[in-house]
């Protein structure tokens, strides 16, 4: 419904609808404005146009349909006018509109009522129609009419400078023009240039402007009676507004040359005629008598409109003679009777006076607008400050010719004011002078008022929970003022509330959570408008359904009118950050982010999640509500992640009618969401038997205290030999393994498994230890008895150690005819040097076929072949045997034995004497002879020290019938002589670019005895500073000090020498630092400006990483380029840490303008990148060498 006196839209034209409305693709829409600009008039209704073609015969779909209508100041931003959605309206400016009907038909138009200045711009109107969109837009400009007023004195006096001004006032826009002309009685009109000055244009409050021209005149007795024009031209108006004046010249000097003494002497003479001729009537003409006039009823009184100017007629007739007075009366309900108006026809002269005519001729009409009715001469009434009732009477009287009968039709206009003169009685009296007296009537004032008429509840387009909004309800057209407002609520039970209500400017509030406000706009009618605001804040389980209900009550009229409107109140949904499961991640294994989405109404909701931009599968949860009837609900999706996803970006997108546009929560897939095992590595590489190893595993993305680690072999726990600790750096863990290997780790798998503390998901990481093969170590074959006799067995028995591969194959010989019996050789078992070793036996009874022959021994192991070979010895025959210590692992300053047995001869035939390198022996040690049947042993007992660490002990045989010594020789296996403590560190982990100290202490000795030599993985190291320190009587200290640098990574030996000892101490420490990842500067382009076609170089510099090993790629956007690339040998800065520089040559051309070079840099499996964007920084210029014979075409520079 529209306003009270609201303009209709302009008709389209028949044919300009079929255009619109002719079939289109539906694949896309379009829009048509009308005429361009639009121009109004302020406080006129303006309609702009706005036609979709909806290329159907069933016009608009209201489901589908979305407009907005936007204005845009020519000088301001651009601002909402008004919005139509779903259905629903939110008018911006409340004196727009948009006919939905019109809309259906396929007119969006926007419909302003009243214009004011402030409309004033460029209106877009959008049209939405699901799923295309269209924009058009259009001008509006607004101008406001000028009012002229001039201003010029009565008498200009000869001689004198006098000044004229012309106004115009209230016009808008502010260009205008104002002009002068002068009439002159032959040349006609003329335009005056000189002597006219403009003021400075004023500005009003309303936003109009003023603008004064003033004319400045000297004017001569001759200029009397000449006519000036002031002329004013504006946009608003069709005409120019024409003001004049005529020059009154009044010469002091000399009067008789005034033009007003002629005229004296004019009228005086024009009065003795008249005198004359009004004789000659009066003679001629018979004297009529005296006839009172009648008084004709009162009409026009029914049905009067408050403050609406009505128009009531009376009669007056059959008079005589002319002379009449009439007076108006008016006596309010229970007041007295007051005189308001009286005329009287005599005292009217001059023009303005009565004039007698014949039936047959025209009558004159006194009009209003000739003054001396109403303001001048005689005329009784009261100011308008003190009369009773708005009132204005217009005599009219005619005359016969003839009977001299007059008539007088007498109209009053008044404006009545329905509570002061609803039911008051109107009086005429007209007074003549007939004998019979006054003569009146009376009639009854019937006033009424205009009922309001309610327009539809304005509300926002949405309705969200817990969001204050107003309800509007305009109340428009109605008089007089006395109204009142009631608010009330229908919940969906039916059940009525009322809020509030508003009477007479009071306001009484029924619920505190509601306020109320009315804004007021009277009209130049004295028509009003209200507005009733409600503001509320909405929830959805007290307000979802409700209705509410804007009721009026109109005391003058007693009419009584409503408007309701449903509350559907929306509820924006809410979206909690994105979670991840497990906590933490694995590469290549599922994880499930989940999105909680809460508070949202109603039900209906749509959920997508994205990888990037790529739509993915979920699942949700059944909807739930809570409390306060919002709905919840969580949505899942499940992906498996790969070191390619790392910096991909998840979303999760909620579509809701809540929503203008959709929302969403993002979550980043990081690297410090993963943990991340490294292969285990081993050290030392490669392994050696018997010596202690480390099997390490670096986890990245974790802290020690979050993650655990179990170590097994074969899939079983470690043996108790097996040693596991964990190390800690700034954002890696490392699980650490020692043991010593044997031949039964060859193969063996370790296995780490690394899980979150309190979870059961392991991540496993395995290594296989390849240990070397070893040859076996054959023994002596030794003989039993030592001396054989034919027909009589011997066992013959050889110790084969120190070999890896278990599979071996003995095979024993008489010279080289293979045996096969009686052979027995024993399982491999492992000894302590972590090898295996075995024995084999080999019974035999030898013959006399078998003297000068030998027994042998073929032990293969991985295709080689090792021999021992024994030759068949008879009795008699002198046998040294090697000599043997008593302990196998002797021990300083415990006593020991070493033994010679010498085979085959009797102790008297026989003698020996040790000796220690090439001397005797030592009183400390003391040398017996041990016989049996057929040997004789000799023993040597002594206690070690450490002057016998590395000496040779010799036992020298000699025997009667032997012409040669025989000599055995042995050295003690004594244990390093020097107590060598492992090596400590000050630093704990260490610390880059800081200086760190390495200690290897050595007890039991002094420090002029000692060398110290560090060594870092076996190689010298580099800018280190050693020195020793005596730190007791008889312990010596070597230090290392150095400044930590990612190359210190690895293996750190300390070899300690003894100048009495022929053999070294060495002590190890594995240094395990941080990880430090890269950090890239801005790429820089050598030149900073260059022109396609034309070289240039692109630098990068990399500082602050750990790992030597990184990779440095380039790409243009996303395209690889590996021409022209290099990358420096990574160099230890002053930090202690790597940096480098990498370089780019590329020859940029014209289509890579917008484009860019990347430089990506990975290290330990992370990747960082910058980017440097082409950008046109220059004219398009041509290279000078790119020049050809096709043309003078350029490439843009960048």
């Amino acid at each position: 419904m529209r306003p009270p006196g609201l303009w209709e839209r302009p008709p389209i034209p028949i044919w300009l609808l079929l255009i619109y409305v002719s079939p289109r693709g539906a694949d896309c829409i379009e829009v048509k404005m009308g005429e361009s600009p639009i121009k109004a008039l302020k406080d006129q209704n303006v309609f702009i146009s706005c036609v979709i073609p909806t290329g159907s015969n069933t016009g608009i779909n209201p489901e589908l349909i979305a407009v907005i209508w936007t204005m845009k100041p020519f000088l301001g931003r651009e601002k909402y006018v008004y919005k139509y959605e779903d259905k629903t309206t939110i008018p911006y400016n409340p004196r727009s509109f948009i006919s939905e009907t019109d809309l259906l038909a396929g007119n969006a138009g926007l419909h302003i009522w009243q214009v004011q200045l402030s409309d004033e711009g460029e209106y877009s109107c959008t049209v939405f129609y699901s799923p295309n969109k269209a924009k058009g837009t259009s001008t509006l400009l607004v101008s406001a009419k000028p009012t002229a007023s001039l201003v010029s004195p009565k008498d200009f006096e000869a001689g004198k400078e006098q000044m004229v001004s012309c106004e115009a006032h209230g016009f808008y826009p502010f260009e205008i023009t104002i002009h002068w002309e002068k009439l002159h009685k032959v040349y006609g009109r003329s335009p005056l240039e000189s002597d006219v000055y403009l003021k400075d244009l004023v500005r009003n409050p309303d936003g109009t402007f003023s603008k004064t021209s003033l004319l400045i005149l000297n004017p001569s007795v001759a200029n009397d009676k000449m006519t000036f024009f002031c002329i004013v031209s504006h946009r608003s108006l069709t005409e120019q507004l024409l003001l004049n004046f005529t020059l009154h010249v009044i010469d002091l000097e000399n009067p008789n040359n005034n033009s007003s003494y002629h005229f004296i002497g004019t009228v005086f003479g024009i009065v003795v005629v008249a005198a004359v001729v009004l004789g000659l009537g009066i003679w001629k003409c018979p004297v009529k008598s005296k006839k009172p006039p009648k008084l004709s009823p009162i009409t026009g009184a029914e049905n009067l409109v408050h403050m609406n100017e009505a128009t009531l007629s009376c009669q007056i007739s059959g008079f005589r003679p002319k002379p009449i007075r009439i007076t108006l009366f008016l006596r309010r309900n229970g007041g007295e009777v007051m005189e308001i108006y009286s005329w009287d026809s005599e005292a009217q002269t001059g023009s303005a006076a009565p004039v007698a005519h014949h039936r047959d001729e025209k009558s004159v009409v006194i009009a209003p607008e000739r003054e001396g009715l109403i303001g001048n001469g005689n005329v009784q009434y009261l100011p308008p400050a003190q009369r009773a009732l708005q009132v204005e009477m217009v005599p009219v009287i005619t005359t016969s010719k003839y009977q001299r009968l007059s008539n007088c039709q007498c109209t009053i206009r008044i404006t009545p004011n329905i509570e002061e003169d609803d039911g008051a009685e109107l009086t005429v009296r007209v007074t003549h002078s007939a004998p019979r007296g006054p003569i009146s009537k009376s009639c009854r004032l019937e006033v009424r008022g205009v009922p309001p008429s309610l327009s539809k509840i304005v509300s926002p387009l949405r309705i969200l929970n817990g969001e204050s909004l107003t309800l509007t309800c305009p109340i428009n057209g109605f008089k007089p003022k006395l109204l009142s407002v009631t608010w009330l609520k229908v919940d969906p039970l039916g059940r009525e509330t009322e809020l509030l209500s508003w009477d007479r400017g009071s306001t009484n509030i029924r619920d505190p959570k509601y306020s109320h406000e009315i804004q007021e706009t009277e009209h130049g009618d004295h028509s009003n408008n209200y507005k009733s605001v409600l503001a509320i804040k909405p929830m959805v389980k007290e307000d979802h359904g409700a209705k509410y209900i804007c009721r009026t009550y109109h005391y003058a009229t007693g009419s009584r009118a409503d408007k309701t409107m449903e509350m559907l109140v929306s509820a924006v949904p809410v979206l909690d950050p994105i979670q991840k499961s497990p906590e933490t991640l694995f590469f290549g294994e599922e994880m499930t982010l989940s999105c909680r989405i809460h508070s949202f109404h109603p039900e209906a909701l749509g959920v997508s999640w994205y990888k990037g931009d790529e739509l993915l599968e979920s699942q949700n949860d059944p909807i739930l509500y809570d409390v306060n009837e919002l709905f919840y609900l969580t949505s899942h999706v499940t992906y498996r992640p790969n070191e390619e996803d790392l910096g991909t970006i998840f979303r999760c997108e909620v579509s809701h009618q809540s929503l203008e546009h959709p929302k969403s929560v993002s979550w980043e897939l990081e690297m410090q969401n993963f943990m991340v095992p490294k292969e285990i590595i081993c050290q030392p590489d490669p392994i050696e038997y018997g010596e202690p190893l480390t099997l390490s595993c670096e986890v990245i993305g974790c802290k020690d205290d979050d993650i655990t680690a179990e170590w097994r072999e074969n899939n079983e726990p470690i043996k108790r030999q097996m040693k596991a600790e964990t190390l800690t750096s700034n954002d890696s863990t490392f699980f650490l393994l020692t043991l010593t290997p044997t031949v039964q780790h060859d193969g063996k798998l370790f296995t780490c498994l690394i899980s979150r503390r309190n979870q059961r998901h392991a991540v496993k990481k395995t290594i296989s230890l390849k240990l070397p093969d070893k040859l076996p170590v054959l023994s002596e074959i030794t003989a039993c008895p030592t001396f054989f006799e034919i027909n009589r067995e011997a066992a013959f028995t050889i110790t084969i150690s120190r070999f890896s591969p278990k599979q071996l194959q003995v095979k024993w010989l008489k010279s080289f005819t293979t045996l096969t019996e009686n052979i027995e050789t024993t399982a491999p078992q492992t000894g302590r040097d972590g090898l295996y070793s075995c024995t084999s036996t080999l019974r035999y009874t030898p013959t006399d076929a078998d003297l000068n022959m030998s027994i042998r021994c073929e032990v293969t192991v991985s295709g080689e072949t090792k021999v021992k070979e024994l030759p068949f010895t008879l009795k008699g025959t002198v046998i040294a045997k090697d000599i043997k210590c008593s302990t196998s692992s002797p021990v300083y300053g415990e006593a020991l034995t070493l033994s010679c047995k010498v085979i085959g001869c009797s102790a008297r035939d026989i003698t020996a004497e040790w000796q220690e390198g090439n001397n005797p022996i030592r009183g400390q040690m003391r040398a017996e002879p041990q016989t049996d049947r057929d040997s004789v042993t000799f023993l040597l007992t002594l206690t070690p020290t450490a002057e016998h660490y590395g000496k040779l002990l010799t036992c020298l045989i000699k025997h009667k019938d032997l012409p040669q010594v025989i000599k055995k020789t042995t050295c003690l296996k004594l244990p390093d002589f020097l107590a060598v403590e492992e090596i400590t560190c000050n630093q704990d982990p260490p610390i880059y670019g800081e200086e760190l100290t390495l200690c290897c202490t050595v007890t039991n000795c002094n420090a002029q005895d000692l060398t110290g030599e560090w060594r870092l993985n076996k190689q010298p190291i580099r800018g280190a500073k050693t020195r020793e320190t005596q730190t007791s009587a008889n312990s010596v200290s070597f230090l290392l000090v150095l400044k930590v640098t990612a190359e210190h990574l690895g293996k750190f030996t300390c070899e300690v020498k003894h100048k009495n000892l022929p053999l070294s101490v060495q002590k190890t420490k594995y240094l395990h630092l941080p990880v430090n990842v890269p950090t890239l500067s801005e790429i820089t382009m050598c030149p900073e400006q260059f022109v396609s076609n034309r070289e240039s170089r692109f630098n990068i510099h990399i500082s602050g990483f750990s790992d030597k090993n990184l990779q440095v790629k380039w790409f243009k956007s996303f395209t690889p380029l590996t021409a022209n690339a290099e990358t420096s040998e990574p160099q230890i800065g002053e930090d202690g840490l790597y940096y480098c520089s990498g370089t780019l040559g590329y020859t940029p051309v014209s289509t890579d303008l917008n484009m860019s070079i990347r430089c990506q840099v990975t290290a330990n499996i992370k990747t960082w990148e910058k980017e440097y964007k082409f950008t046109a920084k220059e004219p398009i210029e041509p290279a000078p060498e790119t020049a050809s014979d096709e043309g003078t075409g350029t490439e843009p520079t960048v």
